[in-house]
């Protein structure tokens, strides 16, 4: 016996943005309700924060345009651990949310001592909010600091 009115069954995504051919298939079938997007990096230290290969990083953008112009509510969002990034770094990657069109809140997360970025030694240092630039367009939300 077949339910003509089943439910389509929907989920939130959490990625990194690195696969965007699954991505696209998910969003293409409308399997996602949420996505939440990793930034890891800025270009000029992704290799270097991620371990990954540099061509993930064309990915990552590939996978964020795809969002930017898709229907699909998202929310981009880096942990900073002050040993990795300075306030350079995530002002260079608020303001490459801007230049590809993001316009929802960028969120900012201090790191929690944890498995979340493997062996990472605690921080010595917490990132300091107040000398970050203000955005015209993507708004900046701050967790855990």
């Amino acid at each position: 016996m077949c339910c003509l009115n089943a439910p389509t069954l929907r989920a939130d995504l959490d990625t990194n943005g690195t696969r965007p051919q699954v991505l696209k298939a998910l969003l293409d079938e409308n399997l996602l309700d949420m996505v939440a997007m990793d930034y890891k990096a800025p270009r000029n230290k992704f290799r270097k924060v991620t371990r990954m290969r540099e061509s993930l990083w064309d990915n990552f953008q590939k996978s964020l345009r795809m969002m930017v112009a898709g229907s699909v509510p998202f929310e981009v969002r880096t942990t900073v651990h002050t040993d990795l990034f300075n306030v350079a770094d995530v002002a260079q990657m608020h303001a490459d949310l801007e230049a590809c069109g993001y316009r929802g809140s960028y969120h900012v997360q201090n790191y929690r001592h944890g498995p979340t970025l493997g062996d990472m030694a605690r921080q010595d240092a917490v990132l300091q909010v107040a000398a970050l630039p203000v955005g015209q367009k993507v708004r900046v939300e701050f967790r855990n600091f």
